[in-house]
């Protein structure tokens, strides 16, 4: 089951989160790239201005997505690691893009790259690299007839 997590209870999603992360993304960073990421899943401030969605499956937590902007932009998604390749990213990620206004951007990690093109999404420049943060610009076009 889908649904919104409150901005005020988000200790299991970051934890989540950090997990993924550190398993699959943080081996391709820099100890910068991921002194980054942590300030950033760490800052209350930054994260209340993102819309967070849960998958629960018998009400544990097994996947994440947060956006911004009006739900234009991905900015985390995370699918716990014994859950991956069972449609849970699919359902988040349709989940946000069915309530989007608009087509939507992400800043993928290298490791999410084929993911992210999986679902649609185009790459709109090459590999970029900010604090240490490595990432591709990707854009998914919604419909517009």
């Amino acid at each position: 089951m889908i649904k919104q997590i409150d901005i005020g209870n988000l200790a299991e999603a970051t934890e989540l989160i950090k997990r993924v992360f550190l398993i699959y993304e943080a081996p391709d960073y820099e100890p910068e790239g991921v002194d980054e990421f942590m300030k950033f899943l760490n800052n209350k401030e930054e994260l209340s201005t993102l819309t967070f969605w849960g998958e629960y499956i018998e009400n544990k937590l097994v996947g994440v997505i947060a956006t911004r902007s009006n739900g234009s932009h991905i900015s985390l998604f995370f699918v716990d690691e014994k859950q991956q390749g069972k449609g849970i990213g699919r359902r988040l990620f349709n989940h946000v893009w069915n309530i989007s206004p608009t087509s939507m951007t992400v800043k993928a990690s290298p490791y999410a790259l084929d993911i992210y093109r999986h679902l649609g999404f185009e790459p709109t420049d090459t590999i970029q690299c900010v604090s240490g943060i490595k990432y591709i610009p990707m854009t998914k076009q919604k419909d517009t007839d």
